[in-house]
C-alpha cells in the first residue's frame, strides 16, 4: 500500500474546513495518509525518522482522535511521497531548516511535492521576479529605503509596497510619490528585509482571482476551472480573507488562461507542481507555493470535487515517478 506523508505547521491548528485537512481525508481514502508537524523530522545515525499520525476524515472528532493518539515512528522506507502543506506566514520560525531536511528526504529518493528547491526559490515574493516579463506588475525590489524612494519617483504614480516575506496582506500598503509620509512608509516596509514596489493596479478594488495550477496547467474537472474570486471588504482594496475578503465564483477569461499558459511551464521547471496564482486584472501578484487554499470554495461554486481531483493527480504523478522502482 502506498504511503503519503503530509507536512503541516502544527497538529493543533488543523481544522476540518482547511484545504489541507480535506486533502488528507481524500488521500486517506486511497492510500495510507500520514501527518507530521514541521518538528516531526529527526536525523539519526540510522537515517531520517519521522513522528507521524495516521490521517483520516476531515471532521473535528476524527482530528481530535488523531491528536490524542501517540505518534508512529516512520522511516523513509515507509514512504512513497511527501506532500508539503505548511504555511510559513503562520509558522513560529522560518522554514529554512525544514526545507533543508526535506532536501535530504528527496535525496534519499522520496518524492517531495512541491520540491524543496522549488520552495526555497519561491519562499518569498522575490520569486515574482522570475516570471515572464509582462505577467507581473512593474516591480522594483531593494532593502535600501532611499533607493526604494528613488524607485517610487521613477514609477511616477500610485504604487503598492509590500515586504518580500509576509502573508495575509500584512504590511501591504499604498503609497504615492507625493505622499507626505512616503519616507516613513518605505522605511517601515524594509524594516525586516527587502520590499517590493509595484504599480498599483486599478482592478485591485474588484478583487483578485486565485487560480490553481497543477503540473503547469490549469486544474479543471469536467471543464470547470479550479479558481476563486476574492472580493475585498467594504473600504478595503486588499482581498485577503484574513482582512475580510469574501470568496465568490470566478469567471475565468482568456486572459487568465493565457497567464497560466505563460507561467505554467516555468513553474514546472522550478519544481513547483501545485501553485495558487493570485491574479489582479491581467497580472500575477502572488504565487502561493506552500499550501494553496480555496479548493473547498472552488468545489462548492463549480459543483465538482477539486480536492479529490488534485489527490488523483498527485497519486498518478507518483506512478510515473516511482515506475523504475
Amino acid at each position: 500500500m502506498r504511503s503519503v506523508l503530509f507536512v503541516i505547521n502544527d497538529l493543533r491548528t488543523l481544522t476540518p474546513n482547511q484545504s489541507t485537512a480535506e486533502l488528507i481525508a481524500a488521500c486517506a481514502q486511497r492510500v495510507a495518509a500520514w501527518v507530521t508537524p514541521t518538528t516531526g523530522f529527526a536525523v539519526t545515525p540510522h537515517g531520517i525518522r519521522v513522528a507521524a499520525w495516521r490521517g483520516g476524515p476531515a471532521t473535528e472528532g476524527a482530528l481530535e482522535r488523531m491528536r490524542a493518539t501517540p505518534p508512529t515512528e516512520l522511516t523513509l522506507g515507509d514512504l512513497d511521497a511527501v506532500w508539503v502543506r505548511t504555511n510559513p506566514g503562520r509558522a513560529l520560525r522560518p522554514p529554512t531548516a525544514l526545507l533543508q531536511m526535506l532536501m535530504q528526504v528527496a535525496d534519499a529518493g522520496v518524492v517531495v511535492r512541491n520540491t524543496p528547491s522549488g520552495l526555497v526559490r519561491a519562499a518569498s515574493k522575490l520569486h515574482l521576479g522570475t516570471l515572464p516579463f509582462g505577467t507581473v506588475p512593474r516591480t522594483w525590489t531593494t532593502e535600501d529605503p532611499t533607493l526604494l524612494g528613488a524607485f517610487l519617483d521613477e514609477l511616477g504614480g500610485p504604487a503598492v509596497v509590500k515586504p518580500a516575506l509576509g502573508t495575509r496582506g500584512a504590511g501591504v500598503v499604498q503609497v504615492s510619490p507625493e505622499a507626505p509620509n512616503r519616507d516613513e512608509v518605505l522605511a517601515e516596509a524594509v524594516a525586516n528585509g527587502p520590499a517590493l514596489l509595484q504599480d498599483y493596479l486599478p482592478d485591485a478594488p474588484s478583487g483578485d482571482v486565485r487560480i490553481h495550477v497543477v503540473d503547469g496547467e490549469l486544474l479543471e474537472v469536467d471543464g470547470h476551472p479550479c479558481a476563486v474570486r476574492r472580493v475585498p471588504a467594504a473600504g478595503e482594496w486588499r482581498s485577503n480573507v484574513a482582512l475580510g475578503g469574501s470568496p465568490q465564483r470566478a469567471a475565468l477569461t482568456a486572459v487568465h488562461r493565457d497567464l497560466v499558459a505563460q507561467v505554467g511551464p516555468l513553474l514546472v521547471q522550478q519544481g513547483l507542481w501545485h501553485v495558487g496564482l493570485d491574479v489582479v486584472g491581467d497580472k500575477v501578484v502572488e504565487c502561493n507555493v506552500f499550501s494553496p487554499g480555496g479548493l473547498g470554495d472552488a468545489s462548492r461554486f463549480e459543483g465538482v470535487d477539486f480536492t479529490t481531483a488534485l489527490v488523483d493527480r498527485f497519486l498518478a504523478s507518483l506512478r510515473v515517478d516511482l515506475a523504475p522502482t
